[in-house]
This record gives structure tokens, sequence and C-alpha cells, in this order.
């Protein structure tokens, strides 16, 4: 990696983590979302488990040279960088690729996570611009956050993130709880999901245990703090939740759920 990658791009502060950097003063902590607001240590994994997916350790400048130096030439010959730049198949060669309408052009993303960090890289080739997002917080936040930059650079228009200000009352988040079942094209398929409450805090709790904080937008409208994913509550004509809209699914209330 270092004589094919890092020394011919010029990555000065990249390289591969193979365990022994554990108490590397530079390395970033990375963090877990806690309910709405507060962060805990991640569960720490042995990153060499990960290689050739998640093992490199790098910086944001050090990414947008290797962006640069990709998709200018600079690291593959013209019939490889020319697989690389492809649209079909969607994903190929580490890029998720294709037509974006927000931008009316083709362009190349990736994005992921692992215990306590997320990314998200961006490409658009028409104007050679390059967006990095790095957290070290497990969170999908840094996919909005990376498409609004460029939507910024760009002067394209974009949603600024406005959470509810006010606290929820814990009357309302009582009326909200109950299951609702997904069909078979969820991420899960035909799984079953549960909107669950304290006093302060709505949270979605998953089939796999996992537990996703909402932070609330307003009175039916959410942003699951994990995912970074729009949630919404359709309700029956008694007020109660009837419906559950995860992104672009949409599961349906269990009846006699709590």
């Amino acid at each position: 990696m270092k004589r094919l990658l890092f020394d011919q791009a010029a990555l000065r502060n990249s390289g591969i983590d193979d365990d022994s950097l554990t108490n590397a003063p530079k390395l970033a902590a990375g963090y877990q979302p806690e309910g709405l607001g507060a962060l805990r240590p991640a569960q720490q994994i042995r990153w060499s488990a990960k290689t050739g997916n998640a093992s490199v350790y790098t910086i944001a400048a050090d990414e947008a040279k290797f962006v640069r130096a990709l998709f200018e030439g600079r690291l593959l010959k013209p019939s490889s960088l020319n697989l690389v730049l492809e649209t079909s198949p969607r994903v190929g060669y580490g890029w998720f690729r294709g037509e974006n309408k927000r931008f009316n052009q083709p362009a190349y993303y990736s994005n992921g996570r692992a215990p306590g960090f997320a990314s998200f890289v961006l490409y658009l080739p028409r104007e050679r611009l390059t967006v990095v997002a790095f957290s070290n917080i497990y969170s999908s936040a840094t996919t909005t956050i990376g498409y609004d930059i460029a939507a910024i650079a760009l002067n394209l228009p974009y949603t600024a993130f406005q959470p509810r200000t006010s606290p929820t009352d814990p009357a309302e988040l009582k009326n909200i709880r109950g299951t609702f079942k997904f069909g078979p094209d969820f991420y899960q398929a035909n799984a079953s999901v549960t909107l669950t409450a304290n006093d302060s805090e709505l949270s979605l709790a998953w089939p796999s245990g996992n537990i996703s904080p909402l932070i609330p937008l307003d009175r039916d409208h959410f942003v699951d703090r994990s995912y970074w994913e729009q949630v919404a509550i359709e309700r029956d004509n008694s007020g109660r939740p009837s419906v559950l809209l995860y992104g672009n699914f949409r599961g349906t209330a269990v009846p006699d759920s709590p």
C-alpha cells in the first residue's frame, strides 16, 4: 500500500492499522450516540480484521488528495480508470456511481460506518469538486453533511437542519408508542420496529436489539440520530399512530401493540 498508493499520491498522513496504533496520540477516539445529545466511547475492535475494507487510517486532506489523483488519472492507466468511471453497474471498484439529479451530472461517492466512526466522500467530475466528511461518531450524518457542503459550494439550495427547540410533552410521547411491521423490501425483510419512549425521548428499538434515538423536528417528524434517516408518523382519526415512515419504507401499526 505504501509503494502503490501512499507514496504515489503523496499521502503523508495515511497508513494501515495493524493494531499496533491503539495508543497513538493523534488517532481520533470513536464514540457512539447516547440518547439525543450525549456520547459514549464506542466498542473497540481490531482494525486489522478489516484489511481491505476499513483498516486504512487517514485525514481529510489526504483523502481529498487520493480522490483527485484517482479521478485525474495519476494512479491508474487509462483503461483501468475508464472502468472506474463507468456508471453501470451502479456499484463498482469501491464507488457508488451514476447520474445524480440534485447536481445534474454523474457523481461518484462512497460512504460507510464502523464502530465509532463514519465517512462520506463525493466527487463531481464537471467541477472537479471533492467533498470529504469524516466523523468520530457512529452516525450516518456525514452523508447528509457531505451532500449539503457540495450544494453550498455550487450555490445550490439545501435544507438546514432545524431540530425542535421546545421540550416534548411526556404525555405526547406516551401517545406515539407502538410496534410497526414493514414489508419484504425493508432492510430486514418483514421486520417489526418498536417506538419506545421515556419521559423526554423517543427511540426506535430494532430487532437486533439496537436502539436509535429520534431527534424531534416537529410533532410527527424526526431524524434517526444513529442512521440519520427521516422518520415520520401518520395518525388515524383517533390520533393514534397508524403508519411509521422510515425513509422510503412504510410500516403499519401492529394491532394492540403497547
